[in-house]
Parts: C-alpha cells; structure tokens; sequence
C-alpha cells in the first residue's frame, strides 16, 4: 500500500515538474533601460513600489534601482505601466 502510494505521489509531482513553464519574462518583454549617466541596461519590467523599480535581466537577475536613476522616458514608461496595473 505504501509503495503504491509513494509511487503515485512520485508520479504526481513528476508530473507537475514537467508540465510547468519558466516564469521568468514570459509575459515582460526584454527592453532597453537607459540611466541618466547613460549606461544601459536589456531587463523587463517587473514592478515600482516607494520610487524603487525592480527589473528582471536576461539572465533571470533581479535589478533593484532607485526611479530616479532612470532616465525620463523610462520614468515615464514605468509610470504608465504602473498606471496599467493599478487599473
């Protein structure tokens, strides 16, 4: 009963792993970010809380930067997404 059991859970779980998908940038796309010294950086929006801004590079690497390093047209990217979000 035991074996039938573990075999059924080992099974369930296995399928779970293989049947799930990549989280990361599946629905973000990768964009180029432009900092006010002008060093760029290709991340895809994640979120803005408190003028922090987290985005999410191509190596799946968690940026955390302060708003107003970016430059203006990101800020005011960042602000319509955030826009978006909240509605």
């Amino acid at each position: 009963m035991i074996k039938k059991i573990t075999a059924t859970l080992c099974a369930c779980l296995f399928s779970i792993m293989a049947f799930c998908h990549d989280i990361h940038l599946s629905n973000n796309a990768l964009r180029e970010w432009t900092f006010k010294d002008n060093n760029k950086v290709k991340a895809s929006f994640l979120m803005v809380k408190n003028e922090v801004v987290y985005l999410e590079t191509e190596n799946n690497s968690v940026l955390k930067l302060s708003l107003p390093t970016l430059s203006e047209a990101d800020q005011k990217f960042i602000e319509a997404k955030n826009q978006l979000i909240q509605h």
